[in-house]
């Protein structure tokens, strides 16, 4: 039996071509594959260029179970009538822990096998029968590396036709007006979202919820521009619920005459 060895420097030699073979196609790999390219070929999307008899698709994101009361507020003040229903795909992101690939699952309740997205499938579920022939809603969850949410995210809303993305805000707050918790994780994801999300987004900040049956009293900082006619588009839509005041405060330099033609 015949036994080759080789020197030190023909060991070296190799372990410094695989070194910089691994660094050259890492930073290829990088350049030439870009997911965030997918929604770039797509004009953005967004609530202003719907028609007025075309429903509205919200893809509503959820981390914790916490945010769910908050986004279901939300979508109880779009108060969808009948002729211009709205379909709401809730996403649940979970941060993959222990596997080596991510998971996307479209969900519903199984009887006979417990999952962690359970109380979001029922919370959107009873939202669906809450308002029947008004409101339809899926439910999706994504497992997956927190430098990758962002991309379920995106590719969520550009399949089902998304006009608005809403985000939980990355801060919570306890009871007293304390900072509870700060996810930078979660702030990371809103930031990546708002940068190459094919359509509107918004960020939900919660600091309480709102009681049913309640007078609901809500204000609307006008300044002009792209985006607040965005919000505006949707601010419009609560002025449905009989159980909301909306009021719209638009702001202008002394010497100019606003243009009321949105409000």
């Amino acid at each position: 039996m015949c036994i080759q060895t080789i020197n030190g420097y023909t060991y070296g030699t190799l372990m410094i071509n695989i070194m910089v073979t691994e660094c050259i196609v890492k930073w290829s790999v990088k350049l030439l594959y870009d997911p965030s390219r997918k929604c770039a070929g797509y004009q953005k999307r967004n609530i202003m260029s719907l028609k007025p008899d075309s429903q509205l698709r919200i893809l509503a994101c959820v981390h914790k179970t916490y945010h769910i009361s908050a986004m279901k507020d939300v979508l109880d003040l779009c108060c969808p009538p009948t002729e211009q229903p709205i379909i709401v795909d809730a996403l649940h992101l979970i941060e993959l822990v222990g596997r080596t690939s991510p998971i996307f699952i479209n969900r519903t309740i199984s009887s006979s096998h417990k999952s962690c997205s359970d109380d979001v499938i029922l919370a959107f579920d009873l939202y669906e029968r809450d308002n029947i022939g008004a409101a339809t809603a899926h439910t999706y969850t994504a497992i997956s590396p927190p430098t990758l949410m962002h991309e379920d995210v995106c590719k969520l809303a550009l399949d089902k036709v998304a006009s608005i993305v809403i985000l939980p805000f990355h801060l919570r707050w306890s009871s007293d007006d304390g900072f509870e918790s700060d996810d930078k994780n979660m702030r990371a994801l809103n930031c990546k979202v708002l940068e190459i999300a094919p359509c509107s987004v918004g960020i939900l900040v919660s600091r309480s919820s709102i009681q049913s049956n309640s007078f609901i009293r809500l204000a609307m900082i006008f300044l002009g521009g792209e985006h607040d006619r965005e919000a505006l588009c949707l601010a419009k839509r609560t002025i449905r619920n009989p159980r909301a005041n909306l009021v719209v405060y638009h702001l202008a330099p002394k010497d100019h005459t606003p243009n009321m033609e949105y409000i």
